[in-house]
């Protein structure tokens, strides 16, 4: 058991930046695009794990203009693009997050 405990959060981490990554790409598509700038900023960093089982990613867009580009709901944007680009993939990827990660988790946990 404890060789599993050792190998739990690091496997968390793991299927946490998957899920992370799978969210941006799909943010991506709806991101705004002007000069690409905003697009380009687009990032998911490396996990992060405190105190050996808290395990978080962070991702989201580096421009000092992302906040108004994604809570502007009244600016036109060209289909596919529209505000809430983040918003939109985070809430649709909750859905089955947790299945997802417990059958990630118990897959790595099994090798």
């Amino acid at each position: 058991l404890t060789g599993l405990a050792e190998r739990a959060a690091p496997a968390a981490a793991r299927a946490l930046y998957q899920e992370a990554e799978a969210i941006m790409t799909a943010s991506k598509e709806l991101v705004p695009v002007d000069t690409g700038a905003l697009r380009a900023s687009g990032h998911v960093e490396l996990p992060e794990t405190r105190a050996g089982v808290d395990v978080s990613v962070t991702l989201g867009y580096g421009t000092s203009y992302a906040v108004y580009v994604h809570e502007d709901v009244m600016l036109h944007h060209k289909p596919p693009t529209q505000a809430k680009f983040l918003e939109r993939p985070m809430l649709e990827a909750a859905a089955g997050m947790e299945e997802r990660l417990a059958t990630a988790l118990g897959a790595e946990l099994l090798r």
